[in-house]
């Protein structure tokens, strides 16, 4: 298991999380292009907790709590993916990406809806379909990189 150093809570700051990931864990990414990353959740725990799971994928991250600024973010900052909590402040994670995908935003949106012991999450993809997972934090990793790989094939394609 690796380690990483936790980020500061640094709302609407870009963090990053610190650790030397493995290679089979970002395989299909480019060591050179680092992921970027919207972590939002109205806990700055959660934040954190969300942020650190990232760090294996060495994910640009910048951090935001509030449901306009979430959205502001997504509509004027290119990421690779959105990982939201299932509650931020003034909205939860489902009618910020409603409102999202409303106003065009088509990044793959993650929206953590339990983490203890396994991940259960919601997932919008890049062609916007949403399904429920559940996974431990290891496939979890696996799966971002692939999301994020997917979502930088179709912006290359652009």
């Amino acid at each position: 298991m690796h380690s990483a150093s936790l980020p500061k809570d640094t709302d609407d700051a870009p963090v990053s999380a610190t650790v030397t990931p493995r290679p089979d864990r970002v395989s299909g990414i480019p060591a050179s292009r680092r992921l970027r990353v919207l972590v939002a959740a109205h806990d700055s725990r959660e934040r954190q907790m969300l942020t650190h799971l990232l760090g294996e994928l060495r994910a640009s991250v910048r951090q935001l709590e509030r449901a306009e600024a979430i959205l502001d973010a997504l509509e004027t900052t290119s990421f690779d993916l959105a990982l939201l909590g299932a509650r931020v402040q003034g909205a939860s994670g489902l009618q910020t990406l409603a409102t999202a995908r409303a106003r065009g935003v088509t990044l793959p949106v993650i929206i953590m809806t339990a983490h203890s012991p396994t991940l259960r999450f919601m997932v919008s993809d890049v062609s916007g379909v949403l399904s429920s997972r559940i996974m431990n934090t290891d496939n979890f990793t696996a799966f971002v990189a692939e999301l994020a790989r997917k979502q930088q094939q179709k912006a290359a394609a652009y």
